[in-house]
């Protein structure tokens, strides 16, 4: 069942990092950044990197950079996903596409919700994030009239 190729370290990296930025660049392309420009091609393409290839994670570090709010919910995403495989013991392999990632584990059902956990949260707290900082930046231009 390809349990020879799967690593504790392997479903770690598959979530902290790929889904992770995957969940960022997902939410970013829902609502993007403005202080980004707007610009949600590097976020599509690293979504696509990321689910279908599982290496292109640098690509959300312009949005932690900008955001402390993402960088908190990253880290928090990475913690819940990691907690999580640790607890069920959960083994896979990274940088490969996702739902490979997801056939070599040992527990199917669960790196797939491992994988969730950490594209979720990263997502949500993006999306709130972004939302936030653009309330912020329409009530400062409503001052400044």
């Amino acid at each position: 069942t390809g349990q020879n190729a799967a690593s504790l370290l392997g479903a770690i990296d598959e979530c902290t990092l790929v889904m992770v930025c995957a969940g960022i660049c997902a939410g970013n392309l829902l609502f993007p950044h403005h202080r980004l420009g707007g610009s949600t091609s590097l976020s599509l393409q690293a979504l696509k990197t990321n689910i279908l290839c599982g290496d292109f994670i640098e690509a959300c570090y312009p949005s932690m950079e900008k955001s402390r709010l993402i960088n908190v919910t990253a880290y928090l995403a990475a913690g819940a996903s990691t907690e999580f495989i640790v607890r069920q013991r959960l083994l896979s392999s990274a940088y490969m596409p996702l739902p490979l990632s997801i056939l070599l584990s040992n527990d199917r059902w669960g790196m797939a919700v491992a994988s969730s956990i950490a594209f979720g949260i990263s997502f949500a707290g993006t999306i709130v994030a972004n939302k936030l900082d653009l309330i912020t930046k329409k009530r400062g231009e409503e001052k400044e009239d």
